[in-house]
């Protein structure tokens, strides 16, 4: 197996088209060939994608944002509570300290 990967730090080069033309012409060269996308933006993924399906996975995605943003309130919630109960037992200790 043979890996070739692309990176650059600078954006707006081009490595996503890159990929994505070198990617399909050696497909069609009959090797096989695996594109991972790690960027949050999901371009390259979407240019092998057909429109329906796309579209279909932007709806899907859609609702799993809702429940994440749902997760994370709940999840800023519990830590302020925590830090508002770490604070009250500090000003309790210390007052019982000095007093």
């Amino acid at each position: 197996m043979k890996t070739i990967a692309f990176f650059n730090n600078k954006g707006g080069v081009g490595k996503t088209t890159l990929v994505y033309h070198i990617a399909w012409m050696l497909a069609e060269l009959g090797q096989r060939v695996l594109a991972a996308d790690l960027d949050p933006q999901a371009n390259l993924s979407s240019m092998f994608l057909e429109e329906e399906r796309l579209e279909e996975l932007k709806c899907k995605s859609s609702s799993a944002e809702r429940n994440l943003s749902k997760w994370l309130c709940l999840l800023r919630k519990s830590m302020k509570r925590r830090e508002d109960s770490s604070r009250r037992t500090k000003n309790s200790l210390s007052g019982t300290i000095t007093n």
